[in-house]
Formats: structure tokens, sequence, C-alpha cells
């Protein structure tokens, strides 16, 4: 038996390419306790990585809102 786990956002797209972001786990016989270790080993892996990838994309999106802003007309008042 084989558990899969695939991050996404909350429109359900996948947050990034599958390979980096499906996760397959071999259950095999293992307990309760053992699957339980074994998400949260990922967990400890796959947060650093969803963290630096969100940074990223917020990174991106700040910095085409700000030439968008720039490239705008401006709106100050001249007095």
């Amino acid at each position: 038996m084989k558990a899969k786990i695939v991050l996404c956002d909350d429109e359900g797209n996948i947050l990034s390419d599958s390979s980096s972001t499906a996760h397959s786990f071999e259950l095999g016989n293992q307990t309760l306790n053992e699957i339980e270790q074994a998400v949260e080993q990922f967990r400890r892996q796959a947060l650093p990585e969803l963290e630096s990838e969100l940074l990223k994309s917020a990174q991106q999106q700040h910095s085409e809102d700000f030439k968008k802003q720039d490239e705008s007309p401006s709106t100050a008042i001249n007095e």
C-alpha cells in the first residue's frame, strides 16, 4: 500500500512541478505510529521548501506590482 501527498493551493492547483510536490510513502505493513513518523519526517522536509517557494512567489508578485505602479501615471497632486 502507498500514500501520496501532493501540495496544492486553495484552488487545488499544484504548487510546483509534480516531481517536487508529489511524495509517495511505501506503507507496507507499517503501524499507524510508523506512518505518523513518516508523515512528520516529510513535514519537516517539505515545509522549508514550501516556505521558500511561497516567498519567491510573493516576491515576484510584489516586484510585478511595483513595476506596474512605477509605469502608471503619477497621481500626485502638484501644489
